[in-house]
């Protein structure tokens, strides 16, 4: 038999701990559901130019700052979250046409009101019982029509990184919830967890889903063109391509509707290079 030297059967021992400590870290991660998916940076020449820009002051909301959009298609009309502009204020549902021209209802959102603890973010339609589901920092709400409470999602995660956007799954009736640092999360219709992503662009947003892929939003240059639409391939688990937003310099909500990608901003709130509340309407063909 070959002797070998002390410090050959050290190295040699030492390099198959580290080989072990490494299959226990995946085997972790696989039990723990996450996908190691990385990404601090984005770098894209391509770029979404808006082929119409709806300015929203002639609706004269009161008290009104935009933090979310969604498509409803039972009447064919587009919801905005609102969470108010000073403490106290009612946070809100909005419900305009299909035009974006005229409000057709508002409803406030059970008794919250703006507050510390009451961060009002994503919205999105579930067309599969008629509701609505709202993203509130520490936790994520569904809504009926009158702005009833009917459930409140909240879990560690919501709480440590906030829920931020939100978007109902059209190939399965699924959650998707985007918290604005670290975490893409996927949920079963119950909101049971089915896996959760590492992600965390810088100033991520809001997201949208379609049968393939999910697009978020990121970036916060509310002066510059260093706004961002990312498409994630729920299959391949990567960002397949992303754009810079033109025009769109305060994104809080967006949608999808027939062939056009619709963003809203709120320039006002945050002073932005164009100060006023407004949705800028990209056309999907230039993805």
């Amino acid at each position: 038999m070959r002797k070998e030297s002390f410090g050959r059967i050290i190295s040699v021992s030492l390099i198959n701990i580290f080989i072990a400590i490494g299959g226990g870290i995946i085997l972790l991660c696989m039990f723990a559901k996450i996908r190691m998916f990385f990404l601090n940076s984005i770098d894209s020449s391509q770029t979404l130019q808006p082929v119409e820009m709806k300015f929203l002051e002639d609706l004269k909301i009161e008290n009104f700052t935009a933090t979310g959009l969604t498509y409803d298609s039972l009447t064919n009309t587009y919801w905005i979250a609102d969470h108010g502009t000073n403490l106290l204020d009612p946070v809100r549902l909005i419900q305009i046409d299909c035009d974006m021209d005229t409000i057709l209802s508002i409803i406030q959102i059970g008794n919250y009101v703006y507050s510390s603890d009451v961060n009002v973010q994503g919205l999105a339609y579930d067309c599969t019982n008629d509701s609505f589901l709202v993203a509130c920092g520490p936790c994520v709400t569904r809504v009926n029509r009158d702005g009833e409470i009917l459930e409140e999602f909240s879990n560690q995660i919501f709480k440590d990184y906030k829920a931020n956007g939100v978007c109902i799954d059209p190939s399965d009736n699924s959650v998707w919830i985007l918290c604005y640092s670290n975490y893409l999360l996927h949920f079963d219709y119950k909101m049971n967890l089915i896996e959760k992503y590492n992600m965390s662009f810088p100033d991520q947003d809001m997201i949208f889903a379609d049968k393939d892929n999910i697009y978020i939003t990121a970036g916060a240059d509310y002066k510059g063109e260093d706004n961002y639409l990312l498409i994630f391939s729920k299959k391949l688990y990567k960002i397949l391509s992303s754009y810079r937003l033109f025009e769109s310099y305060a994104v809080e909500g967006l949608c999808m509707q027939d062939k056009y990608l619709y963003v809203i901003n709120d320039g006002l709130y945050h002073d932005a290079k164009i100060p006023k509340t407004y949705v800028t309407k990209y056309l999907l063909a230039d993805l």
